[in-house]
């Protein structure tokens, strides 16, 4: 049978190794696309350079956050271990955001993408909505969503009192109640959710 501490030790060995790999591999990649990238790929290649700064970020934060994810019932809690860490629960609770505001960028991504891949086949829409400057509101929005996450995770999933019992103990779902605080964080969640995936369906099979 699997204990925690087996479980816990195996999942830093998985985020250790992750980032051992990501980091080297991504650095090889920003040397390529800098380097051996042709000249008619444009802005695509600043694009895939993008991603590759997010993705080594992203594996550094994920070694140092070391993230937990519990679920329970209708709860879904993200939280990170600080009885034995640097960090104590302030600054955990800041590296937590971090790591959710990542969530936002990555989700982003995926959206500009598809925008962009659209915009080298169609000139007209390139022109229209991309041309130059506005290129770079382009790249800034997968930002814009990672701020946005992080504030919301800030402001309507900061740990309470409530959540500190729920993590302590299995409550009693007869005195459940609805959290609305939480309930606008979600919205906000699948908002930013359906309109990357709305970009990513339209402009995929435009």
């Amino acid at each position: 049978m699997l204990t925690f501490e087996f479980w816990k030790s195996f999942l830093r060995i998985i985020q250790w190794g992750g980032a051992f790999l990501a980091v080297p591999l991504n650095t090889l990649l920003i040397i390529l696309i800098l380097f051996r990238s042709p000249k008619h790929l444009g802005a695509y290649k600043y694009l895939m350079f993008y991603i590759s700064i997010f993705e080594i970020s992203y594996s550094i934060l994920d070694a140092i956050v070391e993230p937990n994810v519990f679920s329970h019932g209708p709860a879904f809690i993200v939280f990170r271990y600080f009885k034995h860490s640097y960090f104590g629960r302030n600054q955990g609770f800041h590296l937590i955001m971090m790591y959710c505001g990542s969530f936002g960028l990555s989700i982003a991504l995926f959206g500009v993408h598809f925008i962009y891949r659209y915009s080298a086949v169609d000139g007209v829409f390139r022109k229209k909505y991309l041309d130059g400057r506005k290129m770079t509101v382009l790249f800034l929005m997968p930002v814009v969503y990672c701020v946005w996450w992080a504030m919301v995770v800030m402001v309507m999933f900061r740990s309470t009192r409530e959540t500190d019992v729920l993590m302590s103990d299995t409550p009693n779902s007869d005195q459940l109640s609805p959290n609305w605080p939480a309930f606008l964080g979600m919205s906000n969640m699948w908002f930013m959710i359906s309109s990357s995936l709305f970009c990513v369906i339209y402009f995929g099979f435009k």
